[in-house]
């Protein structure tokens, strides 16, 4: 599996989470998500969907702060250069010795 589909599995078993699946249904999930042909079929299935949140936000399961703090990890890791970046752009800035008056 490439690190693509590694990170739709994280997020497809992330979202069973969420949604409490049963024991059954869990071995399911972990069968698809184990499979990089299947995996890659359901990945195919969603893009063609065009799955709109929006269009019923009742259906959307709440998230706790475990899976808010994970997706947030998820972005830093997808984005980290973007955001080193930014942080070695802004520290000189930060960091510049206050001038004292003579």
């Amino acid at each position: 599996m490439n690190r693509k589909q590694k990170r739709f599995a994280r997020r497809i078993k992330r979202q069973a989470r969420r949604a409490q699946v049963n024991s059954k249904e869990w071995k399911a999930v972990n069968d698809v998500c184990d499979n990089p042909a299947k995996l890659a079929l359901l990945q195919a299935k969603i893009r063609t969907a065009r799955l709109n949140p929006w269009q019923g936000p009742d259906k959307l399961s709440g998230m706790d702060w475990k899976d808010i703090l994970s997706n947030l990890w998820d972005y830093i890791k997808a984005n980290w250069p973007e955001i080193l970046r930014l942080i070695l752009t802004i520290a000189p800035l930060l960091l510049e010795p206050k001038h004292e008056d003579q």
